[in-house]
C-alpha cells in the first residue's frame, strides 16, 4: 500500500515538473518572439542564448520562426541564431527537415554552399513534397552555375506548389517557360485525384504560348471528362466556332446527374455561346437557367453584364458585376472588367479600388501595376501615379512598359 502510494507522489511529481518545463518553453518562445518583433537584432540575439529555447516545448514551436522578422538582423547576427536553432532542432525534431534548412540558411548566409546544399538534400529527403525546398536547393544550385538541376528543382517546386512559385527567380523567357511548363506535367503525376485541373491548366498554358494545337489534342484525348468537355466548348467559343462548343454544351446540359455547380457553368457559357450568335433572349435564358442551379455563380452574372453593357446601360452592367466580384473577390480578370466599366460609369473609387484589389491578387503581374498607374494618370492623380510607379518600378525595373509611364508621368508633371 505504502509503495503504492510513493509511486503516486512521484509520479504526480514528475507530471508537474514536466508540464513545468513544458510551460518554460513555452513562455520562453513567446519571449522571444515578442522582442523579435519590436528589435529583430535583439529579438536573433535572444533566439542564439536564451537557454529557454533549447527546451522540446519551445523547440516543437520554432518551427514556425518568422523567417522575414529574423531577416532584418544583420548576416552576424541571423547566423549564431539559425545555428542554434538548428541544434535545438535537429535534436528534438530528427525526422523533421527543419532543423536541416535552418542550419543550410546559416550555411548559405556565410558562403559555404557546399554544406548547405548536403543539409537541403537530408531535408528534401526528409519532406520531398516540399515546393519550398526544391525552390531553396534551385537557387544553391543557380548560384553554383548548376542550371539544369536548378530548373528541375524549380519544375518539381511548381508542380508540387503554386505557379506563382519559380517567379520568385530571375529567369530568361525560355527558362520560364520550360519551368511552367514541365512544372504542370509533374503536377500531372503529383496530383492524379485533380488530373482534370491539371490537363486543363497544362493546356492553357499551351495556349497562353500560342501553342493551342497541343493543348486541344491533350484535351481531346480526354473529352469524356465533362469539366474537359466544358473546357474545349469555352476554346470553341473563344476560337468562333460557336457551333462545335453549343454541341458540346448541349451534350453535357443534358446530364442532369452532373453537379448543380458544373451545369451552372455549363449554362454560362451556353449565354456567352447565344450572344455571340446574337441571340440576346436566349442568351438571359441560358443565364437564368445557370442561376437556377448555381445562384452563387459568378460568370452568369458577368454574361448579363456583356448584354447590358452592349445595349449602353453601364449601371446595370456594373450592378451585375459587382454581384459577380462579390461571389469570385480575386478573379483578376473580372476585376479588371469592374474597374473599366465603373470607371466608364462615372464611379472612379469603384474602378479604384477593383484595380488595387487585382494588383493585390496577383502581384507578381507588372501590367496590373501599369493598369492602376494609367487610371491614376486618367484621372489626374499625380502624386498617387508617383507612389504607384514608384513601388512597382523597384519590383519590375526593366518592364517596358512602367518605363514607359515614367515618360508619360514626367511629361504630364512638366505641362501642370
Amino acid at each position: 500500500m505504502r509503495r503504492g502510494r510513493r509511486l503516486l507522489i512521484v509520479a504526480a511529481v514528475l507530471a508537474v515538473a514536466l508540464e513545468s518545463v513544458t510551460v518554460a518553453g513555452w513562455w520562453s518562445w513567446r519571449r522571444a518572439m515578442r522582442i523579435l518583433d519590436e528589435n529583430p537584432a535583439e529579438g536573433a540575439a535572444v533566439l542564439a542564448t536564451a537557454e529557454g529555447l533549447r527546451l522540446p516545448s519551445a523547440v516543437r514551436r520554432s518551427r514556425r520562426l518568422p523567417a522575414r522578422e529574423l531577416g532584418r538582423a544583420r548576416d552576424d547576427l541571423v547566423v549564431p541564431a539559425l545555428g542554434a536553432l538548428s541544434r535545438g532542432q535537429l535534436r528534438w525534431l530528427p525526422a523533421d527537415p527543419i532543423g536541416y534548412v535552418n542550419r543550410a540558411r546559416a550555411e548559405l548566409i556565410e558562403g559555404s554552399m557546399d554544406r548547405a546544399m548536403e543539409d537541403l538534400e537530408a531535408a528534401i529527403v526528409r519532406d520531398p513534397t516540399s515546393p519550398e525546398l526544391h525552390w531553396l536547393m534551385a537557387l544553391s544550385e543557380r548560384a553554383r552555375g548548376e542550371n539544369a538541376s536548378a530548373l528541375d528543382h524549380l519544375a518539381t517546386s511548381a508542380g508540387l506548389g503554386p505557379r506563382e512559385g519559380p517567379l520568385r527567380m530571375d529567369l530568361t523567357p525560355e527558362e520560364m517557360a520550360w519551368v511552367r511548363i514541365e512544372g504542370l506535367e509533374r503536377r500531372l503525376k503529383y496530383y492524379p485525384r485533380a488530373r482534370s485541373e491539371g490537363l486543363i491548366a497544362l493546356a492553357r498554358e499551351y495556349r497562353l504560348r500560342d501553342q493551342a494545337g497541343i493543348g486541344r489534342d491533350a484535351l481531346e484525348k480526354e473529352a469524356t471528362d465533362p469539366r474537359i468537355v466544358l473546357e474545349l466548348a469555352r476554346w470553341d467559343l473563344d476560337d468562333g466556332f460557336t457551333a462545335d462548343a453549343e454541341d458540346r454544351l448541349n451534350h453535357l446540359a443534358g446530364r442532369n446527374s452532373l453537379p448543380a455547380s458544373l451545369l451552372a457553368e455549363t449554362w454560362s457559357v451556353m449565354a456567352a455561346v447565344r450572344d455571340r450568335q446574337g441571340d440576346v433572349e436566349g442568351a438571359v435564358e441560358a443565364a437564368d437557367m445557370a442561376l437556377t442551379y448555381d445562384p452563387r455563380s459568378a460568370a452568369p452574372y458577368r454574361v448579363l453584364a456583356g448584354l447590358a453593357e452592349r445595349r449602353g446601360n453601364v449601371d446595370e452592367a456594373l450592378e451585375h458585376l459587382r454581384r459577380a466580384w462579390g461571389m469570385n473577390p480575386t478573379d483578376v480578370p473580372l476585376l479588371m472588367s469592374v474597374a473599366r466599366i465603373a470607371e466608364k460609369a462615372g464611379q472612379p473609387d469603384d474602378a479604384r479600388l477593383a484595380l488595387e484589389r487585382a494588383r493585390t491578387a496577383d502581384p507578381s503581374n507588372p501590367s496590373l501595376a501599369a493598369a492602376l498607374v494609367e487610371f491614376h494618370l486618367r484621372q489626374r492623380q499625380f502624386m498617387d501615379a508617383t507612389v504607384t510607379l514608384s513601388d512597382a518600378l523597384d519590383r519590375f525595373p526593366t518592364d517596358p512598359r512602367l518605363l514607359g509611364l515614367a515618360d508619360r508621368l514626367r511629361a504630364e508633371v512638366r505641362r501642370r
